[in-house]
């Protein structure tokens, strides 16, 4: 049992090392576009103690979620949100935002890698309960 919970958190942890050690050395190269972000997930208002308190719920929940289907496909894509939202809370609190880099001109946006592991996770999620959805009906 303890098993599938060590795979799990195992990756959650590279994810994390992954985004952090991006953003130490992303940061310091003349071709990313770093700045403090001080709005939500994909520069979406302002961010404030509302907001802090609502993503640490979500990231609470993600946990739960994530031990309750440990064997389940799904849980590894809901590893790469929380992923994405633990590095990203972690530099709201160490630095009063989040740390972005990578710059999305079409979008006009300018993100960071545990950004795109909420995204790719969230689109990964939402595929995977449809698919299963069409299976069991």
């Amino acid at each position: 049992m303890r098993v599938k919970y060590f795979g799990l958190f195992a990756f959650l942890f590279l994810l994390v090392l992954i985004d952090r050690a991006a953003k130490g050395w992303g940061t310091s190269r003349p071709f990313f576009d770093e700045h403090l972000n001080p709005n939500i997930f994909l520069n979406l208002n302002a961010f404030n103690v509302y907001w802090s308190v609502v993503l640490i719920l979500f990231i609470f929940i993600l946990v739960l979620l994530i031990l309750r289907w440990a064997k389940k496909t799904i849980s590894w894509f809901l590893v790469l949100i929380l992923a994405g939202a633990l590095s990203n809370l972690f530099d709201r609190f160490k630095y009063g935002g989040v740390i972005d880099y990578i710059n999305v001109g079409f979008l006009g946006i300018t993100i960071n890698i545990a950004d795109l592991y909420i995204v790719f996770g969230i689109v990964m999620a939402v595929l995977f309960l449809i698919k299963n959805e069409k299976i069991t009906n």
